[in-house]
């Protein structure tokens, strides 16, 4: 009686204190939209993906996820893959990713159709603010980074990775036919043997509003870098990447392949090549209202700076690229504007006859480069300068006001690709400036001038205004940086050296002894702060590489000491060693950005004085014996300082070109600002 009584407490207690979590089928939570299932760890993840039942519920990522090394399938899988429909369960509850990431996704089941993160998200499914990486996704037909097939609501969500298959491959999905896909952005490599590729979706039947995509694009058929095949509606989008339309006389655009819905207010600015090609839209039969194409386009017939083959409608559009003939027989269907098609479909859109290397169109109106960025030849046409587009006369062409652009905007000069020995040549410099050794880069494009106060002002009031960043004690950080280790910038009220004021009406410029210093460059700013401005906008920092093969000038033999082609310095060519040309009588005497003119072959400002330059690289001093000889990008082993580069108003003898500064990543200074750079090689960690 004893033994049994005590046998009887024993599992009573054992019972009573098992933890409840243990029950669980998820790291917290109960399913409901109120109170989500946590998704902490992997083994929640394969839960999920191994529960049909569970694909009505609710989810919350709580956590960075990592999925390296794991067996994956799609949630919300087709069980049929060769019968022709999706035949299984489909996502119909919510996935909420809380701005974290999910990474090192591998799904390859090339015989499948609907394959991506999930199959097919139904029209009462959701997925917002989950940013994937390292995805690996292949699959046959409607394939996509995030998934195969969209019905259901995707805001804020991003992936970057590699996505293939036969047919219908996209980014982020391989079909929409959802109004609500907003605020989005693939930087996946879309790679499709057969047809239908997009840098974001494969086709848009929906629409598509706010997002963008700046991944390299490959397909025989119907390719865009933001959607390879649009019925739906496309608005206040665009794309970045380059496309390659392999196929014979099938579409190719730098935002669309083959368009018969609706582009409005949308840009793209790769480079497109192919057989049907156009900067925006390589065939267009629906309508296109209010976009611009800047990128080159290489075309073997149908080929056009904006549209490839026309016969829909094109209204207050333009584009700027270079665009190169086809073969003597096709130079008919060759144009600045649009290849083939009627000038009936047209009216006031516009191209540049300096630019494009052509100089007639199927349709439009050409103009200089001189005239495209004056503000009376498209408001003359009609375009409107007060809602829909933004201009800076004599400076640049127009852009679109929803756009995210710094005002004034970056001007940037291209830099051919090449081959320098980097290093120093003459020396005198110190033993990290050593051993001079080979680097080849490709082309890229750097900033002409130094960041101005103007510029990072109009930043960080467009960041406060979107709930980006933070200002603690006149300091600005991210939101998301809630213990205050990666600061961004110091305000005056932080430190009296800034140039910007923060008041109730938010990031002002100062002016000091009668001298505005909007145009100064930027000063006590970090390297996060730097990188913020380049994520903000699309553009990055340049590599330390990039930096001094720029700054070189094109003099590499001799190799100089200076950007100006000689190994002397004076107040007469750099703001250096408290130069202070303007006579200002407190610090920081910096000086108006390009006030010394253009130095060296490129045509670049202030390489060396005026501010130390931010760079992307990592800091190691023994980085040149060891560095790649293509496309270095700085050491992995030092996280905690950061490259910087050309000297400063306050330096006496570090100056020159071959130098190498470097810094604490949070540190602020009166010295130091950045230039920007974009698109070269790929995406730089």
């Amino acid at each position: 009686m004893y033994k049994a009584n005590t046998s009887i407490l024993v599992i009573v207690l054992f019972t009573v204190m098992i933890p409840a979590r243990l029950f669980a089928l998820y790291s917290g939570g109960s399913g409901t939209e109120i109170d989500p299932y946590q998704i902490r760890e992997a083994s929640d993840w394969l839960t999920l993906m191994n529960n049909s039942g569970h694909w009505k519920r609710h989810f919350v990522l709580v956590i960075d996820l990592d999925l390296d090394g794991i067996e994956l399938k799609p949630v919300a899988r087709d069980l049929f893959p060769r019968s022709p429909g999706f035949q299984g369960t489909s996502f119909t509850g919510s996935l909420d990713g809380n701005g974290y990431k999910i990474c090192n996704i591998v799904i390859e089941t090339p015989a499948n159709d609907y394959v991506g993160l999930f199959g097919l998200i139904e029209e009462s499914g959701e997925v917002r603010n989950v940013h994937l990486e390292d995805v690996t996704i292949k699959g046959r037909s409607y394939v996509g980074g995030l998934v195969g097939m969209n019905k259901g609501k995707i805001v804020g969500c991003s992936t970057a990775g590699l996505v293939t298959g036969y047919d219908h491959a996209g980014g982020l999905a391989g079909w929409n036919n959802s109004d609500e896909l907003t605020y989005s952005h693939s930087s996946c490599i879309v790679a499709v043997d057969h047809s239908i590729a997009g840098g974001l979706i494969a086709e848009n039947r929906g629409s598509v509003e706010y997002c963008n995509a700046s991944g390299e694009i490959s397909s025989s058929f119907d390719s865009g870098g933001l959607v390879g095949r649009n019925s739906g509606l496309i608005s206040r989008c665009y794309a970045t990447g380059n496309i390659t339309e392999h196929g014979l006389a099938h579409p190719g655009g730098g935002l669309v392949g083959n368009n018969t819905g609706e582009i409005i207010s949308c840009f793209s600015k790769g480079e497109v090549i192919g057989s049907m090609v156009g900067g925006l839209v390589g065939e267009n039969s629906g309508d296109v209202f209010f976009c611009y194409a800047t990128g080159s386009v290489h075309g073997r017939g149908n080929t056009g700076g904006f549209v490839g083959k026309n016969s829909g409608n094109l209204s207050m559009c333009f584009s700027s690229g270079l665009v190169d003939g086809p073969e003597s027989q096709y130079l008919q269907q060759t144009g600045g504007l649009v290849g083939t098609g009627s000038s009936m479909m047209v009216s006031d859109c516009f191209w540049d006859i300096d630019t494009s290397n052509w100089n007639t169109s199927a349709s439009g109106i050409g103009k200089t480069t001189n005239q495209m960025k004056t503000r009376s030849t498209f408001v003359s046409a009609g375009w409107d300068f007060n809602d829909r587009w933004m201009i800076w006369d004599g400076y640049d062409y127009p852009h679109l006001q929803w756009e995210q652009t710094p005002n004034p905007p970056i001007v940037f000069v291209d830099i051919p690709g090449g081959t320098f020995e980097m290093g120093n040549h003459l020396g005198d410099g110190r033993s990290d400036e050593l051993p001079v050794h080979t680097v080849t880069l490709d082309s890229f494009k750097i900033s002409k001038y130094e960041t101005t106060n103007a510029q990072y002002a109009d930043y960080l009031n467009a960041s406060l205004a979107d709930g980006l960043i933070q200002i603690v004690d006149g300091s600005v950080y991210a939101v998301s940086d809630p213990n205050k280790r990666e600061r961004y910038f110091d305000t005056h009220s932080s430190d009296e050296r800034s140039q910007i004021l923060y008041t109730e009406e938010g990031f002002i410029v100062r002016s000091r002894e009668d001298h505005s210093m909007d145009d100064h460059p930027v000063t006590e700013v970090s390297w996060y702060g730097a990188k913020a401005f380049c994520d903000y906008y699309g553009y990055r920092l340049p590599t330390e590489a990039e930096w001094e093969y720029a700054a070189r000038g094109g003099y590499h033999n001799p190799y100089y000491k200076y950007p100006w082609g000689n190994n002397e310095i004076d107040c007469s060519k750099a703001n250096y060693n408290q130069c202070n040309p303007l006579s200002l009588t407190t610090y920081p005497y910096t000086s108006i950005v390009g006030y010394y003119g253009e130095q060296g072959a490129y045509g670049l400002c202030d390489m060396c004085g005026n501010v130390w330059e931010w760079c992307h690289d990592r800091f190691d001093s023994n980085y040149y014996s060891v560095s790649p000889e293509t496309n270095p990008m700085g050491s992995s082993e030092d996280t905690t300082r950061r490259v910087l580069r050309g000297g400063s108003w306050s330096e006496e003898v570090d100056n020159y070109i071959s130098h190498r500064g470097r810094a604490l990543m949070h540190r602020c200074s009166w010295s130091f600002g950045f230039r920007v750079c974009v698109q070269s090689f790929a995406e730089l960690d």
